[in-house]
């Protein structure tokens, strides 16, 4: 009976100890989650990453005068 209540005592700790490694261990997205930058970027007209093709769609095709 003595290992059975020992086992259900380990059973109750672990959600304890969940909660307390949860709310010491920041959150690895906070930062992504506050980066607006590119969408604000993009609401402006504005897109950084890419390239405007300035010809047909052709094999061959002229982005930035080239």
């Amino acid at each position: 009976m003595e290992m059975v209540q020992k086992k259900q005592m380990a059973v109750e700790a672990v959600p304890t100890r969940l909660k307390d490694f949860e709310a010491s261990t920041p959150d690895v997205f906070e930062k992504c989650r506050q980066f607006t930058t590119a969408k604000e970027v993009m609401a402006a007209g504005l897109y950084p990453y890419f390239h405007v093709v300035e010809s047909e769609q052709n094999p061959e095709v002229i982005v930035e005068g080239k």
